[in-house]
């Protein structure tokens, strides 16, 4: 049984684990009709989370997973936890609130008995949103409304409030109990005054009820503000880090915003999109929409297209009266449409102009995967592929974000997402096949391309065939968000960020100054300044790499005195965006693409050995699956584990799983594979997460597999494991761990004092899968001294600096008469250098434990990942695991 922790305990906890989630923090909330979210266009009802959203402010998102009807048992069992579990991420909340729909005894499909069931429905919502890394939060079923005939508050829930309440203190998850707050709230209000925060319609308000309704548990508008109120002030009094999200005010969002600009439009607060302002601009932003599907350039979508056009000393041009993805246009308006409807602010209308909008991007699309500049096709150069003004990067950043199910796209329908994603694939590749080559050397792009042969292409007199140093940014910025980048996209990026830090101008400062000679009173101009920020120009030649500046005369020039006033002050001719790219951006996404993943792995092997595969990520027949259970917490980290095992009451061994990634990255999914197939094989099986980076540096991430293994001991009734036959499997870096652990069988200098004491970490069997045994080899040694990387990092620094470290790392140092024999599973690849194997061989076998070497023919690191290499580790790994543990067959 997990231990019960106190309610401050799991508030700090809260306070701790909220900056670990990548990206913006969520909360989902889950529950029944009177939280869920409600459509406006049907019905005027309410739930408290709609309301709550106009309350959050960024960087938390809310994820309203709430239905009608539901309780906690239907909720499960239609698969919408098990949908909101997958969604969690590390750092995120889940407010739980259920109650109305477990009360009715007369649906078995819904009924939770308040101290049977329904309790134990929450326990395990508590534990499995904490087993993901998230946060639960415990709700006692909101107040309905209800007086007796003396006019007194009448209760409706019997005793399951009281359950919510034993469940949040037995498992220690922070309560809010708003069973109290809105009995005490409406109660204040009187009959009257709280029938106005309910569904309470007189005869002809709404079409839906044509004879009125009185419904006394599902709230109006006013309802579902009044009561997020009180859920806000709940997290405020229980001091929940999730109040720092909370606007100050409990209030309602305002009524009143200062007027927004259609250039603004996306840089709104939160709060903003969920307003009348906001839902007023969209029905303007309606009346843009041309047919095709998308919408002009250069309108003032704040106001209604009558009054645009009236207030404009000149007519309309027929350029801002066609559809395009120019100068922001289409892109921009899905954007701010999918914003409202993710407030739940937009109507059916809005959601159908979305999906309108998308059409007409997938519809505009050449079948090479670029895109004009118009669409229906403009004659001129409009119908080249268009990069300037980041035309094509934005439309593929939304169709990405489309593809994904990213926020605000979460509502786009999955057959609209699947093409989406064939459309951002093809995008892609015409990216790649646009790409400049000069002089033989992959460079940037140019503004526009031409759409049949990609090669660059001139646009206006003053844009000529060049490289661009503005557009090719937004470009290098998309390719760096594609998902398991492919090696040529790899290769785009890198060869791009060379350029840019070629093409790089120092010493120049672009400003404006000054002129009372000149038409405007002011003119551009670059002066030398050796304290300048870097710039970079807007066109370099080809060949030369030169920046060039041309007028309406389309002359080049190589300095931007030497073109005309009118062009020299209406263009940005500088730019200096590609800085924050070089500095920021590009180092993130570098780190990405090296952190070990079965992608980054793939990527290089793939030119050497075209037909490997990866293996599928399913569950075989007959094999159960525990997922992300929680064995012990280090510092601020947990280790966490899955359990694979037949499905079968047979007691079997148990086999702990290491992941590799050089002790800094990897994850324990990318071996849910292995961990699969070897449990259809008879064993119990067990990836495992461990400390990595700073955290896990040695002996920390020893310590905690020993807590793992002392772990598995203490619940092998619970998982039906075999307790005194435990193996490890490790591969690379876990190859090093699972070596490491098995040699220190019984040395107490090495348990630590993470998860459980007390209990045995020996195991009696390991299979070193391409992982070192020995950190002291002359040759691993003089390479780290010379360019240290991830050896020296797990060790704190070189061998010249810390060798008795060195020396306690390396297994080979360890053997003894109670090592765990021990299997190597070997590739034929010269590198990394993985020292010490043999000699740990020989050792044990001279100490009496059984020790063999397996060499996988034709094989690079990491080879265990794929096939056709698989099968044969797999069969060895089992073959020696069945002679040490034995197996059940």
């Amino acid at each position: 049984m997990p231990t019960r922790r106190p309610i401050l305990l799991a508030v700090l906890l809260l306070a701790v684990l909220a900056p670990a989630s990548p990206g913006a923090p969520t909360l989902f909330l889950a529950g029944d009709s009177t939280v869920a979210d409600q459509p406006e266009a049907e019905t005027p009802q309410r739930g408290w989370g709609q309301g709550l959203r106009e309350l959050v402010q960024p960087p938390l998102q809310l994820d309203n997973r709430a239905r009608n009807g539901r309780s906690t048992r239907s909720f499960r069992d239609q698969g919408l936890w098990q949908q909101l579990l997958d969604a969690l991420r590390p750092g995120d909340w889940v407010i739980i609130q259920f109650g109305h729909n477990d009360e009715k005894a007369e649906d078995p499909a819904r009924y939770a008995a308040p101290d049977t069931d329904y309790r134990a429905n929450l326990v395990r919502f508590v534990r499995e949103v904490r087993a993901r890394g998230a946060e639960p939060v415990l709700a006692t079923p909101v107040a309905r409304l209800r007086w007796d005939a003396q006019g007194s508050w009448a209760d409706t829930h019997g005793a399951y409030p009281d359950a919510v309440r034993a469940v949040a203190q037995a498992e220690g998850a922070p309560l809010l109990d708003l069973e109290a707050r809105t009995r005490t709230c409406f109660a204040g209000l009187g009959p009257d005054l709280a029938s106005r925060l309910f569904l309470h319609l007189a005869p002809g308000e709404h079409p839906r009820w044509p004879d009125g309704v009185r419904d006394d548990t599902h709230f109006s508008l006013a309802g579902a503000r009044t009561v997020a109120g009180l859920v806000a002030d709940e997290i405020r009094r229980r001091r929940l880090p999730l109040a720092r999200f909370l606007r100050e005010d409990p209030a309602t969002a305002p009524a009143r915003f200062a007027p927004v600009k259609w250039r603004d439009v996306l840089r709104q607060p939160a709060a903003w999109y969920a307003s009348a302002d906001a839902r007023a601009m969209a029905d303007v932003v309606l009346e843009y929409q041309l047919p095709a599907g998308g919408w002009p350039k250069n309108r003032e979508m704040s106001l209604p297209p009558a009054v645009e056009a009236a207030a404009r000393k000149a007519g309309v041009p027929d350029d801002e009266q066609m559809a395009t993805i120019d100068n922001g246009a289409t892109h921009t308006q899905l954007r701010f449409l999918a914003r409202v409807i993710s407030a739940t602010n937009g109507s059916a209308a809005h959601q159908a102009a979305v999906v309108k909008g998308l059409e007409y991007l997938l519809a505009a699309q050449y079948p090479n995967g670029g895109w004009p500049q118009f669409f229906p096709l403009r004659h001129g150069y409009y119908s080249h592929i268009t990069f300037n003004d980041d035309a094509m990067a934005s439309v593929l950043e939304v169709l990405n974000d489309v593809a994904r199910g990213r926020p605000p796209f979460r509502f786009v329908a999955s057959e609209l997402r699947e093409r989406a994603a064939a459309a951002v694939a093809r995008g892609v590749d015409c990216i790649l096949r646009c790409q400049v080559v000069d002089h033989g050397v992959r460079t940037v792009w140019c503004a526009q391309h031409d759409e049949r042969t990609f090669a660059p292409a001139p646009a206006r007199k003053f844009e000529p065939v060049s490289l661009s140093g503005g557009e090719s940014v937004g470009i290098v910025r998309f390719l760096m968000d594609v998902d398991d980048p492919s090696a040529e996209v790899v290769e785009a990026v890198e060869t791009a960020v060379a350029w840019f830090r070629r093409a790089q101008i120092n010493g120049l400062r672009y400003e404006r100054v000054p002129d009372a000679n000149s038409p405007r009173g002011w003119d551009r101009v670059v002066t030398p300044d050796p304290a300048a920020s870097p710039l970079w120009a807007r066109f370099y030649e080809l060949g030369t790499n030169r920046p060039i500046f041309l007028g309406r005369d389309s002359k080049v020039h190589y300095a931007l005195a030497e073109i005309e006033y009118e062009r020299r002050t209406g263009y940005n001719w500088y730019v200096s965006s590609p800085a924050r790219l070089l500095a920021e951006s590009y180092p993130k996404w570098r780190r990405r693409v090296e952190a070990f993943t079965v992608a980054n792995a793939e990527r290089p092997l793939r030119r050497a050995y075209p037909r490997i595969r990866r293996l599928p990520d399913e569950i075989p027949a007959g094999v159960r699956a525990v997922e992300d259970v929680t064995v012990a917490t280090a510092g601020r980290e947990r280790i966490e584990i899955d359990v694979y095992r037949p499905a079968d009451a047979i007691v079997r061994p148990a086999v702990l799983l290491v992941h590799a990634g050089g002790w800094d990255s990897g994850t324990r999914q990318m071996e849910r594979p292995f961990a699969k197939r070897l449990a259809a094989l008879g064993y119990v099986v067990v990836p495992v997460s461990y400390r990595l980076g700073p955290a896990g540096r040695f002996p920390a991430a020893l310590h905690d597999l020993k807590a793992t293994v002392r772990w598995l001991r203490a619940h092998a009734a619970e998982y039906r494991l075999d307790s005194g036959h435990i193996g490890a499997v490790g591969m690379s870096a876990g190859g090093q761990l699972v070596a490491l652990l098995g040699a220190t069988n019984g040395q107490e200098e090495f348990e630590g004092t993470v998860g459980v004491v007390g209990t045995s970490s020996a195991v009696q069997a390991v299979v070193d899968i391409d992982g070192l045994a020995d950190f002291t080899g002359a040759e691993l040694v003089e390479q780290q001294e010379k360019s240290p990387s991830a050896p020296v990092r797990f060790l704190g620094g070189k061998f010249s600096e810390h060798p008795e470290v060195w020396r306690a790392a390396s297994a080979v140092g360890h053997v003894g008469s109670r090592s765990a024999p021990t299997l190597f599973i070997n590739s034929t690849a010269p590198t990394p250098i993985l020292p010490g194997r043999a000699e740990m061989a020989a050792r044990l076998k001279s100490a009496g434990v059984t020790a063999e070497t397996v060499v996988i023919p034709d094989t690079p690191h990491p080879f265990w990942l794929f096939q056709p290499w698989f099968e044969p580790t797999l069969a060895a790994t089992d073959r020696f695991l069945h002679t040490q543990l034995g197996a059940a067959r």
